[in-house]
């Protein structure tokens, strides 16, 4: 424990005091451990982001039978043109495959069967690209 001397009075006080116990005077040596622990705290945070986002984005991109995707799947086939006009509702998806992967998302290209309510199946292939703006879309097409 280091000792400064107090700037107001002389006394010597402990550098991880905030004030000199003798006259009252704030302590210019005292540094907060608060910074320290709310950078530690930030620090954890952005290496747990960092964790997070390749468990998501990393593994899940070389993958395309996950729950997620499935969802997505779903979605854009359900609110395509082709769904809305004759009346179609996803039922179930079966027999997905990754027909290509690679380090990004948009080299992933899954294909999978379609059940829809009209006991119709169908075999599509998905691709992801990135539009001018920057978002990720998922493109469906009929496989032959």
């Amino acid at each position: 424990m280091a000792l400064t001397p107090c700037i107001e009075c002389g006394h010597e006080i402990s550098a991880e005091a905030k004030k000199c116990p003798n006259c009252g005077a704030k302590n210019k040596a005292y540094k907060s451990k608060a910074l320290r622990y709310w950078l530690f705290a930030t620090a954890l945070g952005v290496v747990g982001f960092v964790i997070y986002g390749y468990h998501w984005y990393g593994i899940e991109m070389t993958h395309c039978d996950t729950p997620v995707k499935r969802m997505f799947f779903a979605s854009v086939i359900d609110n395509s043109s082709y769904s809305q006009l004759n009346k179609l509702k996803v039922i179930d998806i079966t027999n997905i495959k990754t027909v290509k992967s690679g380090d990004l998302i948009t080299n992933l290209v899954c294909e999978a069967t379609i059940n829809f309510n009209s006991r119709e199946k169908e075999k599509y292939r998905f691709t992801w690209i990135i539009s001018e703006s920057g978002a990720l879309l998922i493109q469906a097409k009929k496989a032959r």
